[in-house]
């Protein structure tokens, strides 16, 4: 049995110069908001967990911030269980 320790969330700028951010989530965690994102700007976000092991398999996603400039920039992630 694999110990379950968590998750790691990565996002970066779709086709742009890979400048990956990280986020390391502990096991209760169930909503995490990346903040500071570019208006209007296509990204890829990745989810792992973390066992004991190292990590599982990764879960990606494309998404475009709708973030009109001069609103708030950040983007929440929710129900991740």
């Amino acid at each position: 049995m694999l110990l379950f320790v968590g998750y790691t969330l990565q996002w970066e700028k779709k086709k742009q110069t890979p400048e990956k951010k990280e986020v390391n989530l502990n096991e209760g965690t169930t909503s995490y908001t990346i903040r500071n994102l570019q208006p209007s700007t296509n990204y890829t976000i990745y989810l792992f967990a973390r066992t004991a092991k190292g990590s599982g398999e990764v879960s990606s996603a494309d998404i475009e911030s709708g973030v009109p400039p001069g609103m708030s920039k950040c983007l929440p992630i929710s129900g991740v269980l």
